[in-house]
């Protein structure tokens, strides 16, 4: 059974309600789940919590990355990501490939 302070830490996404075989776990009006005596204990909430299993992220990673720019200033000047995304997309493309950017806006 899940057992924390559902009113600072749960996200109320619900998959605990889902994942209950025992049909145990119900949400109240603000969306915090509610546990009750049907509870068996197996613990599929606590494997599907988003919360419980959020992978914690390091400061620093060990390793190497790779830094690159557009050499066409005018795409780069339009960039913010220095123009390396309109070439990793177009490379993305012609191998076939799905590509999904954003853009800034007001």
């Amino acid at each position: 059974m899940i057992n924390f302070d559902f009113t600072t830490k749960c996200y109320s996404c619900g998959a605990c309600q889902v994942v209950c075989p025992k049909k145990a776990v119900t949400l109240s009006e603000n969306c915090l789940p509610k546990i009750d005596a049907k509870c068996v204990d197996c613990g599929l909430c606590e494997k599907v919590c988003p919360y419980l299993n959020e992978k914690k992220y390091k400061p620093y990673i060990a390793g190497c990355g790779y830094v690159g720019r557009n050499k066409n200033f005018g795409i780069r000047k339009k960039s913010s990501s220095g123009g390396i995304f309109q070439l990793l997309a177009e490379s993305a493309l012609e191998r076939g490939w799905l590509v999904c950017g954003c853009v800034y806006d007001e």
